[in-house]
């Protein structure tokens, strides 16, 4: 990983060129961004090596970059990647091409081949709102007969496939069975207050046996 605080012009690409150079670098993408939160001008990039760096050779290579960028600190970051597809696919996410490509833009020794490889950049809350629409589309498929008990297996093997991991979330069962008819508004109420909403004795478990002065007792602890 490979990050500078530069503006997006020649000058910048001939200083990313030269330090590519200096410490030979095989292959190399990455695009001009500007931070969100920040504001900064910055190149975000994902570079390859033929041998990795010494933890010496490591920091020659980013205090190379002193005095050279746009930040009052140090304005250069270098460490090994731990997930190279992610980081590829993020630091190629702001290409522009054709009509879009502005110059300077994007940074890159790549093949179009190469390029190809690489999958397309997925926010963290674009794959969220993608697996809940999975979820929620494939729980509709799910028949209508089907117990409680067999409905929330269901509902775990599905999410297990989505996620990879059981859900283990007690609200998120409840908030499927609700949505399939499996309970009413005065099962979740009853699930919330399990003794009763303070002022309103008609919401106390049916089952429950309690009298009057047991539940006033547990309202006065609350």
């Amino acid at each position: 990983m490979f990050r500078v605080d530069l503006s997006m012009n020649q000058q910048s690409k001939l200083e990313i060129d030269k330090w590519l150079e200096l410490y030979s670098f095989s292959h190399w993408l990455g695009c001009h961004e500007i931070g969100k939160k920040t504001g900064k001008h910055h190149y975000q990039m994902v570079v390859w090596r033929e041998n990795k760096f010494t933890p010496k050779e490591q920091v020659a290579a980013r205090n190379w970059w002193r005095s050279k960028t746009n930040s009052v600190s140090h304005g250069a970051a270098l460490a090994s990647a731990r997930k190279v597809t992610n980081l590829s696919s993020y630091s190629g996410k702001d290409e522009k091409t054709g009509e879009n490509s502005q110059l300077f833009s994007t940074i890159t020794n790549l093949s179009s081949d190469q390029r190809k490889k690489i999958p397309k950049w997925k926010s963290k809350s674009a794959v969220k709102i993608k697996n809940l629409e999975k979820l929620e589309s494939t729980l509709k498929t799910v028949s209508k007969h089907l117990t409680k008990s067999e409905f929330c297996a269901k509902l775990n093997n599905i999410y297990y496939e989505i996620y990879g991991r059981p859900l283990m979330h007690r609200n998120t069962y409840i908030k499927y069975l609700f949505k399939a008819g499996y309970c009413k508004s005065v099962d979740i109420i009853n699930y919330v207050f399990p003794m009763a909403i303070p002022g309103d004795d008609s919401l106390v478990y049916e089952n429950d046996n309690i009298t009057k002065n047991q539940i006033n007792n547990y309202n006065h602890y609350c």
